[in-house]
């Protein structure tokens, strides 16, 4: 099973991998567990497929109940998704595509976003600097209007910051970041007033600046 079209119907792979139907749904049985799927709404109010089951086993029983939508990015997507909602369940019988399935996980949103968030670059700033770059946007502050903008750019070493048009830079490592982030400065004064003593990291994830423990939002200029 080595499909790659993409954005097809989830419905197709169910009937591809061998799901058959039963009343108003399809249904698959693993000798221990007959898994039902029902088109309908789900309790986040959204139109998909609901899953729904029981299995007993000599060493374990339990319920299986989730729900995915109707259509998925690509076949090893859906594959995915099912076989990472029966990952646990002690099921007599385990088909070929459920085994495939628990390997695709690379192909799961979350999983893809956790290697994006490890991979993205960061700045790693020993705290003794971050004191220093603190204190200097602190001043900076204070006499800023609601249009002052600071940007930030990471070059691999050396973290660039430009506060109401005046420069100063901090010593970090990581790898160069690729964009510079631009920030409302009085927005800035959501920095800890506390430094912690250990290095704090500081880089651009999906549209925002995190600094620390703290969100920006990056403006469009």
């Amino acid at each position: 099973m080595t499909n790659m079209k993409e954005n097809i119907s989830l419905q197709s792979i169910l009937i591809e991998i061998g799901f058959l139907p039963s009343g108003d749904g399809l249904q698959f049985d693993f000798g221990n567990c007959k898994l039902k799927v029902i088109q309908g709404i789900n309790r986040h109010f959204q139109n998909g497929f609901n899953f729904f089951g029981y299995y007993i086993s000599e060493r374990s029983a339990g319920e299986l109940e989730f729900s995915l939508p109707l259509q998925v990015e690509s076949y090893q997507q859906g594959l995915a998704f099912i076989s990472y909602y029966l990952r646990d369940a002690d099921l007599k019988n385990k088909p070929n595509w459920l085994i495939e399935g628990l390997v695709l996980k690379e192909h799961l949103p979350w999983e893809r976003d956790m290697k994006a968030y490890k991979e993205n670059p960061k700045a790693t700033i020993e705290h003794e600097w971050f004191r220093v770059m603190v204190n200097k946007l602190r001043l900076l502050i204070s006499t800023s209007t609601d249009e002052d903008v600071t940007t930030f750019s990471f070059d691999g070493t050396i973290l660039k910051v430009v506060c109401n048009n005046q420069t100063f830079v901090v010593s970090g490592i990581g790898k160069d970041w690729q964009r510079t982030a631009t920030v409302k400065t009085k927005s800035l004064d959501f920095l800890p007033k506390r430094i912690p003593n250990r290095d704090v990291l500081v880089f651009i994830w999906k549209d925002k600046l995190i600094i620390g423990n703290r969100i920006f939002n990056i403006e469009e200029l």
